[in-house]
């Protein structure tokens, strides 16, 4: 078994090693390399839109308990942005591993 860490540090080395085995691997190679990098920005995009929502939760509790409900309001209305495009992320993130195109 080829592993995702070889292909994506020496990907002509995986190449070179399949043609020998008379299988032309290159476009299947890129193509890996490429959805990979694709998953990895997605999920580092995901990842940071999920802590900004955290800190914008807590941050809205502490703006209630201090009173301060119309800067509270503006931080909700910031989550329900930030919701939508975690739902989005996760539903691409989701269509990727699984193998189907969007």
């Amino acid at each position: 078994m080829i592993g995702l860490k070889l292909i994506q540090e020496n990907p002509e080395l995986v190449i070179s090693r399949l043609a020998v085995k008379n299988f032309d691997a290159a476009v299947i190679i890129n193509e890996i390399k490429t959805l990979d990098e694709t998953r990895r920005e997605t999920q580092h995009k995901l990842d940071g839109l999920q802590n900004e929502m955290n800190t914008l939760s807590r941050e809205i509790g502490n703006l209630f308990k201090s009173g301060q409900k119309e800067k509270a309001e503006e931080y909700k209305q910031q989550t329900v942005v930030i919701k939508e495009e975690i739902q989005k992320l996760t539903q691409k993130l989701e269509q990727m591993l699984s193998g189907r195109k969007s």
